[in-house]
């Protein structure tokens, strides 16, 4: 038997589906339609049904893990060394403030206790 010949028969054996425990604390009631080609549909399918899941369980897990990365870095800096040991050396030693950083301390101290 030829790898062709094993891949046809994986292909047609059913695989146990795997649920998330996430997916079973939350009622899903939102539903969101997606355009795409036949040939991503395709593959969609495929990839799901390797990984055991529905079409709709890997495509909301796959958003929720999209999201999850995209928050991370959204509310992340990240620093290389360099930057982290500048910003360190600023927080430790700040510069002596300038004029008008004099100027706004003294109005922001009436404006908020006059």
């Amino acid at each position: 038997m030829d790898a062709v010949d094993c891949a046809a028969k994986e292909d047609a054996m059913p695989r146990p589906r795997r649920e998330r425990p996430e997916a079973r604390r939350q009622t899903k009631e939102e539903r969101l339609q997606v355009r795409m080609t036949p040939d991503l549909k395709r593959q969609l399918a495929d990839v799901a049904q390797f990984r055991g899941l529905s079409m709709s369980d890997f495509v909301t897990l796959a958003i929720s893990e999209a999201v999850t990365k995209a928050n991370h870095e959204r509310h992340v800096i990240e620093m290389s060394r360099e930057e982290s040991v500048w910003l360190a050396e600023l927080l430790l030693n700040p510069p002596a403030p300038n004029e008008r950083m004099v100027a706004d301390v003294e109005r922001y101290k009436h404006l908020v206790r006059p």
